[in-house]
């Protein structure tokens, strides 16, 4: 089986089908009804499949489907607060293409997680001293996927019914919600990509438009290179002769192919449609939604079929909803195979292609620098780790139980100090001072990295790095200064702690202090 997801009661399951949407017509740019064939630049003659995978909602337990809850009793009347004053007002949200760029957030019990769950366990750590007040450490931890699983993972990915390649896209491609989106699901969609992003190679992560698209009367209207989400009931999505009435999900992908092989073999992935039913998640969490929305941006990125949950127990590919969620909502799996997709192999690569050789040196090892620091009731610590070229930076923390602005302790200009520990695109560890000044009454502040130098001895660049940079609520992110993109936040009861991650072409890494 192939596809996408569908769930029954708790479980996870769905064919893929197979359409052929166009006959053959041999000369170039003719169009179809349904598809079109033309010549690419490389004269190639390519034809266009569609593969099309349901998800299907649960019958009731985690939401969707049961009898219907009573309505909740009127909350009770509270008295109007009075508007914060204009220096106050909080800072209007980021344009979508910029909420994506910045790295995934996460709660889990009272604490805030910046970045995916690339920390290593202290103790398996070198303390290699202190800098400016953080205790640092580093070493290697055995921590990622084995190359044999890669390969189990990525070579079924390249077997379709009708056609034989691993379906990527040679260009990043640009995801859309469609008109009439909510905000509340934009934000999902929003964050389901941050997470795939955070797997991703730098020049492979996905952008996200800040206006909506058209509304398509089906994935022959997604512009190539394009995925649309759409969040609508199922009674209103395009009629399909194999849909499941209980389906929550579903994902249209159009493929490019070569007909004139045997195996008609893969070119390229072309654009994806991904409809969500409305009226179903609409009584998910949160965390299931996007984690639904993460599963099928793996199918749209061209990961066809499912893993096997006997070899892959982990996996968000796999067919069954684990009892609980992956905490990051996409897997170590997932990420490795996402990683090994996009940076080792080329679209089209066949089943024959995806081996341990043509994977390359694969380290299931990762070069750890971290950094802690106490605050009362609790500890800041942050870092990156770097394995098979790909840097991940991460920062956590105890979350504020209020706001920033609402914090009654501070006024003027508050400031709190501490360390930046990342590593380069070639694994160089590099680590520098850090140093953030906010003012309270308008919520915008300055973040610099000073005397920024490699492990080994000399200086990173100039050894300066300063970002002017905005709060929200207890988020900051960069609004001017140098390259790079800010994701930060401040940590414990009254705010005594901050830290988070910077990514640049040149360096990734966490930073973290207290006041």
């Amino acid at each position: 089986m192939a596809g996408g997801m569908e769930t029954r009661g708790n479980a996870l399951y769905t064919p893929c089908v197979v359409r052929r949407l166009i006959g053959f017509d041999w000369s170039p740019h003719v169009i179809f009804q349904l598809g079109i064939v033309k010549m690419k630049p490389s004269g190639i003659l390519c034809a266009v499949i569609l593969i099309v995978a349901s998800l299907h909602g649960c019958g009731g337990g985690g939401g969707g489907g049961g009898t219907v809850a009573p309505p909740p009793a009127p909350p009770a009347v509270m008295p109007t607060p009075p508007p914060a004053p204009p220096e106050m007002m909080p800072k209007a949200a980021l344009e979508p293409s910029a909420q994506a760029a910045q790295a995934p957030l996460f709660g889990f019990d009272g604490s805030l997680q910046i970045g995916m769950g690339a920390a290593p366990p202290a103790e398996e750590l070198q303390k290699m001293g202190s800098r400016n007040g953080v205790e640092v450490s580093q070493g290697s931890v055995r921590d990622g996927s084995v190359a044999a699983d890669v390969i189990a993972y990525l070579r079924p990915r390249a077997i379709h019914p009708e056609v034989t390649g691993l379906a990527t896209f040679p260009n990043p491609p640009t995801v859309h919600v469609v008109e009439g989106t909510s905000e509340k699901y934009t934000g999902y969609a929003v964050r389901a990509v941050q997470i795939v992003n955070a797997a991703l190679p730098r020049d492979a992560r996905l952008s996200f438009g800040d206006t909506p698209a058209p509304d398509p009367a089906g994935v022959e209207d997604v512009p190539r290179g394009g995925i649309h989400i759409e969040f609508i009931p199922q009674s209103q999505w395009p009629e399909e002769d194999d849909m499941d009435q209980s389906a929550v999900g579903n994902t249209k992908s159009q493929i490019f192919y070569n007909p004139r092989t045997q195996r008609n073999e893969v070119v390229e992935a072309g654009s994806s449609h991904i409809l969500i039913d409305s009226g179903e998640v609409q009584n998910f969490p949160e965390e299931k939604t996007v984690y639904v929305i993460v599963h099928e941006l793996l199918h749209a990125l061209g990961f066809s079929g499912h893993t096997d949950p006997a070899r892959f127990p982990d996996a968000t590919l796999n067919p069954n909803v684990p009892a609980n969620l992956p905490r990051f909502l996409l897997s170590k799996i997932d990420r490795d195979a996402l990683l090994a997709a996009y940076a080792r192999f080329r679209p089209g690569a066949l089943p024959e292609e995806i081996s341990a050789q043509s994977l390359g040196p694969w380290d299931e090892t990762s070069l750890h620098v971290r950094g802690d620091l106490g605050i009362p009731g609790g500890e800041v610590s942050f870092g990156a780790a770097f394995r098979n070229g790909l840097a991940q930076p991460w920062a956590t923390g105890p979350e504020p139980p209020m706001d920033l602005a609402q914090n009654p302790e501070l006024s003027g200009t508050a400031t709190w100090s501490g360390a930046l520990l990342g590593v380069t695109p070639s694994g160089e560890v590099v680590v520098g001072d850090a140093g953030l000044g906010v003012d309270l009454a308008n919520l915008d502040g300055q973040l610099d990295f000073t005397d920024v130098q490699f492990d080994g001895g000399g200086m990173w660049g100039d050894g300066d790095l300063g970002y002017s940079i905005e709060v929200r609520g207890n988020v900051f992110t960069r609004s001017g200064g140098d390259a790079g993109v800010v994701t930060g936040a401040f940590f414990g009861a009254r705010h005594e702690g901050m830290g988070g991650v910077l990514e640049r072409s040149d360096l990734s890494a966490g930073f973290g202090g207290k006041r």
